[in-house]
């Protein structure tokens, strides 16, 4: 969910929990000034409250399928022969299979599978809702077979793609405290190693294990060393909701492990707000890798810390203050430096979505020499959530046509994955003409 949607869930829930609040206060009160009046106006403003709740519910009830969008796999219904041109020009000049960096996978109620049960309990209500659209999106109906059904629906998402392609599933390790214990209140959700890399033996020609491995682990060295000894060459960190300080000088031996075993941190950078992490959106700053970068492990920035501003404390004004910029403005000052030329990238998941400014997809796409660093991602489901990519707004800035928006909408109702693939291999600079190499979509030859 975009911020704007965000905003409108928040207000619409503290405004049922104000009234019906102030209702029961209110009552209260009387019921200590005049019992008989107490009795009377209890009757009343109960009703009132009752029917606000339910108003309040009712709203988010109906935004729900606009937010998480409609379960796409239908009963084979073709798409419209301008569509399926869309479709095709998409994936005609692909040279082998296509590769999508950044795919979640999420489930629940086994030792390899957690999701924090704050996020679904009523008790928390704007979490619970984003835990309902999560689910809608991700095509789950029945929570006792959520495991099944997410994994099934991605493969069939991936079964209608017209050409062969892999998927890098995301493992998401638990919240570490410094001292290498688990914090389990302070994780949102939890995808086990072994989850993952099961996933993939079972499935090699469609999906591809990603580890996750906190640095605060006691264990995280060992861990590592053997993981790559199974083949596996990707981590997946999220700074911001893991809790780790990608500048803290203790993880040195770490990044160098990583560098010698040639292995790859698939790194979100930028704000955070799919998961909570405000307590810890510092970690998304760009400028916290150069320690990382500097020793030469490989990184990709998720993202392309698109989202969110950041301190530039590489800069000060006159009174010593560093100034907030955007975030994406440091990854693009980062990957413009020579040295890291060889170990530094980024994805372009979800840079297409609503809350992205209109410099993110032009610098990216007009700059041939950024391109060549650049790696398709989805960061699926979130392609999936009908609110989180606007057509209108991605025509009001010339990246689309008119007609190309109607078509994508199609393509969206019909398989959001390839929606995702298929708008970034359409949009076009207004400014330069240019679109994303198709190399983008392969696997990257210097990872």
């Amino acid at each position: 969910m975009t911020k704007v949607h965000s905003a409108i869930i928040m207000s619409v829930v503290v405004f049922a929990k104000v009234i019906f609040l102030t209702t029961i206060l209110y009552i209260y009160v009387l019921s200590l000034i005049d019992k008989i009046y107490w009795v009377k106006t209890m009757k009343k403003f109960s009703i009132i409250s009752f029917g606000i709740v339910i108003f309040a519910c009712v709203t988010l009830f109906l935004l729900l399928p606009i937010l998480g969008g409609k379960h796409p796999i239908y009963s084979g219904k073709a798409l419209s022969k301008e569509a399926q041109s869309l479709v095709d020009a998409a994936f005609k000049d692909l040279p082998e299979e296509w590769l999508d960096y950044h795919v979640h996978v999420v489930g629940m109620g086994t030792e390899d599978l957690f999701v924090n049960p704050k996020m679904q309990s009523l008790w928390n209500p704007y979490q619970y809702y984003r835990y309902l659209v999560y689910l809608r999106a991700s095509g789950i109906t029945d929570i006792s077979k959520a495991n099944e059904q997410y994994i099934a629906r991605l493969k069939a998402l991936r079964a209608q793609f017209p050409k062969p392609g892999k998927m890098h599933l995301l493992a998401f390790d638990k919240f570490y405290e410094r001292n290498g214990d688990a914090n389990i209140d302070e994780t949102e959700f939890y995808v086990s190693n072994d989850y993952v890399y099961k996933l993939a033996q079972r499935d090699p020609s469609l999906f591809v294990p990603v580890i996750s491995v906190h640095p605060y682990r006691k264990d995280a060295l060992e861990a590592i060393k053997a993981w790559h000894q199974k083949g596996v060459r990707f981590i997946k960190w999220l700074p911001n909701a893991m809790g780790m300080d990608p500048m803290d000088e203790n993880l040195e031996a770490f990044y160098r492990l990583v560098k010698d075993l040639d292995m790859v941190i698939l790194t979100h950078v930028g704000e955070e707000i799919a998961v909570d992490a405000e307590a810890h959106q510092a970690y998304g700053n760009p400028l916290r890798w150069r320690n990382a970068l500097s020793i030469g492990t490989k990184v990709i920035f998720a993202h392309a810390g698109s989202l969110g501003t950041c301190e530039d404390f590489e800069s000060r004004d006159s009174s010593g203050v560093s100034p907030e910029v955007d975030c994406f403005d440091l990854t693009v000052r980062l990957l413009k430096e020579d040295k890291y030329r060889n170990n530094l990238f980024a994805d372009i998941s979800s840079i297409t979505s609503f809350n992205r400014k209109e410099k993110v997809i032009e610098t990216l796409v007009s700059g041939e020499d950024l391109q060549t660093r650049l790696v398709n991602g989805s960061d699926y489901p979130i392609p999936a959530i009908n609110a989180m990519v606007s057509t209108y707004q991605l025509v009001s800035r010339g990246f689309i046509s008119q007609e190309q928006a109607k078509y994508l909408k199609e393509i969206y109702y019909y398989n959001p994955l390839i929606f995702d693939f298929v708008l970034k291999r359409t949009l076009s600079s207004p400014q330069s003409a240019k679109n994303f190499d198709v190399k983008i979509f392969l696997n990257h030859e210097a990872l």
